[in-house]
């Protein structure tokens, strides 16, 4: 960090939870990409029913990930409440992703053969809606009752 110049050294510090939650999402992208190609590639399963089983897998790994790396305050939540927070944040990732997913794929031959780009073209959309409700829900610090 220190031979970045320092514009851009507080940039980075000023973003590091999202520089964080995009690692987060790419290794979710994987464990959820990696599933569908070997799903769809070796098994014979359709995109849609592969994402079916890879969804719920990257969910888990990448609320681990963001309450144990990402997010300062990921630990002041309790564990179930949050996940099922999480969860229902990713739900509407979801709504996003799936809908632009089997839009491409449905519509156009390419992406039917070549799934993958469709899930990326998806998730990165999703993305954006996702960092700012998990940051300001699941992971917001929790507040002391009064």
């Amino acid at each position: 960090m220190a031979l970045l110049p320092a514009a851009l050294r507080r940039l980075v510090l000023a973003h590091a939870d999202l520089l964080r939650f995009v690692v987060v999402g790419g290794i979710g992208f994987c464990v959820d990409g990696g599933l569908l190609m070997l799903l769809n590639d070796l098994a014979d399963w359709t995109p849609l029913s592969a994402r079916a089983v890879g969804f719920p897998v990257a969910v888990t790994v990448t609320w681990w990930l963001n309450r144990v790396w990402t997010f300062s305050t990921g630990r002041s939540q309790p564990v179930r409440r949050q996940y099922a927070l999480y969860l229902a944040i990713q739900l509407t990732g979801l709504a996003i992703n799936f809908s632009i997913f089997a839009l491409l794929v449905g519509a156009m031959p390419w992406f039917a053969a070549w799934p993958i780009a469709a899930l990326a073209i998806g998730s990165v959309t999703a993305m954006f809606a996702t960092y700012i409700l998990s940051r300001r829900i699941a992971f917001a610090a929790k507040t002391p009752r009064a």
